[in-house]
């Protein structure tokens, strides 16, 4: 299954989260258990393709993922520990001018999202420019994932892991320091692979943290984290 390869024809794809390239049926979401090595996403081949190819330095990888966490408002307190490290995306410090927040969070007894003032990086705490509600649970929390690494896996047909693209994995945080949408800059990972129908690439995770996927309540779209992955198809 593990290969170098390069599609000549370039018929480039992307395969995302939602599973609109290879249908829901070929696709597996899941939350990964904290502390382990855990599958998070799946990608099988199907039958509309012969094969599928992932080969890291042609194919750029887009990772924005998230965990979830609730604590307690009290009606006066705006600044909260975040119970993660969490990092100025791209190096930007001033909140106004990042990409994306590394908190996303929202006042569940009012149902607005929460506008952040500030970041203490050193201390992990976010500043939000009013105090939520006193309620139980009622700040969630929406933090990037910077802990941890994320890792390639190949499985057969029948589920079984028969390959490892990376050994080691590479840092969740590579995701957060750099930005993924420049040409200069976008991300990729190790290792190559192809691999036919009903086999599978799969996607695995190895944090202190879970991943959130769908949420209802996440305020910024349906999915609080979001992956995208170019290969190349043979159809």
């Amino acid at each position: 299954m593990t290969e170098s390869y390069t599609n000549p024809k370039n018929d480039r794809r992307s395969l995302t989260h939602t599973g609109t390239e290879v249908g829901e049926d070929n696709l597996e979401r899941s939350q990964n258990a904290a502390g382990r090595e855990d599958d998070v996403l799946k990608w099988t081949c199907p039958r509309k393709y012969e094969k599928m190819t992932y080969s890291a330095g042609d194919h750029l990888t887009k990772f924005y993922p998230r965990s979830r966490e609730n604590t307690d408002g009290d009606g006066e307190q705006t600044t909260f520990e975040v119970d993660m490290n969490i990092a100025p995306p791209n190096g930007e410090t001033i909140v106004d001018q990042m990409e994306y927040q590394p908190v996303v969070a929202i006042d569940n007894e009012t149902g607005d999202q929460l506008e952040v003032e500030a970041y203490d990086f050193d201390d992990n705490t976010v500043t939000f420019t009013e105090a939520p509600e006193d309620g139980d649970a009622n700040v969630i929390m929406w933090p990037f994932m910077t802990e941890g690494q994320i890792k390639f896996m190949g499985e057969d047909q029948f589920g079984n892991v028969v390959a490892s693209l990376d050994t080691w994995g590479i840092p969740l945080h590579v995701f957060n320091d750099f930005e993924q949408v420049r040409g200069e800059t976008k991300v990729h990972l190790t290792g190559a692979a192809s691999w036919k129908e009903s086999e599978t690439l799969a996607v695995y995770i190895d944090s202190e943290h879970q991943i959130t996927w769908e949420d209802d309540e996440y305020p910024e779209g349906r999915f609080a984290s979001t992956m995208e992955q170019r290969v190349d198809v043979d159809v």
